[in-house]
């Protein structure tokens, strides 16, 4: 295997015509992570964001595309938004993934929503879970008809407050895509309040971040755009979402809604209006993410992806000692000094959950 490193601004027009033909093979690959502008976007906002092309006798046989930090620490691009990744290529592609670090001048690199059926991977998998997915490939009835018949009543129930929403006010407007960037701003002001309340890190309190859904919202094509979608009553917003779409996938991203208009879940009309646009506009699915059942994702879902995490890494002594400091914190929460230990425990937790953002 022959590995070319390079910067995205450096593929040349064979490459993507290769990236484009190996998408669009794959119906996992065709989410919008996996499209070529999402890695564009996030390269424009980073100077940390690399493509590996892969070569067998010559020829492509894939691409892994990946950012790197100064100490050689690998994540997927986009980091902690980022709801798939992994290799893009034939799903037959195999390759040493020693080999693939190395010549990366990647020390590890850890994955949180990794494609499971990426064989090469399997040996580092530590934990699974599911992606949900609306699947509108046949029509939204086709989807709302799946839904109800594993029990679920949510679509109903979301029909039903939009004709009590529809009664109780006369200027009822859907937007699929707003053009509008106040609007987006809007919606990452609401959000900011959200993720305080909750004490979450402030997504949009990372200039990065702002940066990359901003120009995402700029970027309008067939096989992909930024997708801002709006409910308004009388000129006002009630639920309003920012996520991506590629030709054929889109996918939930940031979604808020009005508190005023709770009683009527603003944010589940959204989402039940945003599958029927998309499902007259040619879009196969609609990817909600992972969510337990405490989450409206998996009342809404009608299927599933499996997604895994974990981390390949390299022997170091470095790596040695990020797995000793890994084995103190597993001894010290279930020892008898755990209370003790709490405290601090927690400090060093937030600066790592703010690292994931970094």
């Amino acid at each position: 295997m022959n590995v070319n490193l390079l910067r995205v601004s450096e593929l040349g027009s064979e490459e993507r015509l290769i990236w484009h033909f190996f998408q669009k093979q794959s119906a996992i690959l065709q989410s919008p992570y996996f499209c070529l502008e999402f890695v564009e976007a996030v390269a424009h906002v980073r100077d940390d964001v690399y493509i590996a092309v892969l070569e067998e006798a010559g020829e492509i046989s894939g691409f892994f595309p990946f950012q790197k930090d100064r100490f050689g620490n690998g994540r997927p691009v986009g980091g902690a938004l980022a709801d798939f990744h992994g290799l893009l290529g034939p799903s037959s592609l195999m390759l040493d993934l020693d080999q693939l670090l190395i010549r990366c001048g990647l020390r590890n690199w850890e994955f949180h929503h990794l494609v499971a059926e990426q064989l090469p991977f399997k040996a580092y998998h530590r934990q699974t879970g599911v992606s949900h997915m609306m699947d509108i490939s046949n029509g939204f009835e086709s989807y709302a008809n799946a839904v109800r018949s594993k029990g679920s009543g949510q679509v109903k129930d979301a029909q039903y407050k939009l004709r009590k929403l529809q009664r109780d006010y006369k200027d009822i407007q859907f937007v699929a895509q707003v053009n509008d960037p106040t609007v987006l701003h809007t919606l990452m002001d609401w959000k900011s309040k959200q993720y305080q309340a909750s004490g979450l890190i402030n997504q949009f309190a990372v200039g990065w971040i702002r940066s990359l859904l901003e120009r995402i919202f700029a970027t309008r094509s067939p096989d992909f755009a930024g997708m801002l979608s709006a409910l308004y009553v009388d000129g006002e917003p009630i639920a309003l979402h920012f996520g991506m779409r590629s030709a054929t996938v889109w996918n939930w991203w940031f979604p808020r809604h009005n508190e005023k208009f709770k009683r009527y879940s603003p944010g589940i009309l959204l989402r039940v209006l945003v599958a029927q646009h998309a499902a007259a506009c040619g879009i196969h699915r609609i990817d909600l993410g992972c969510g337990g059942d405490e989450t409206y994702k998996p009342r809404l879902s009608s299927g599933g992806i499996e997604v895994v995490q974990g981390l390949i890494e390299r022997p170091s002594i470095l790596n040695s000692l990020i797995r000793g400091k890994n084995s103190l914190e597993q001894w010290s929460r279930q020892s008898t000094f755990a209370p003790l230990l709490r405290m601090p425990g927690r400090i060093i937790k937030k600066i790592e959950r703010n690292r994931r953002f970094d």
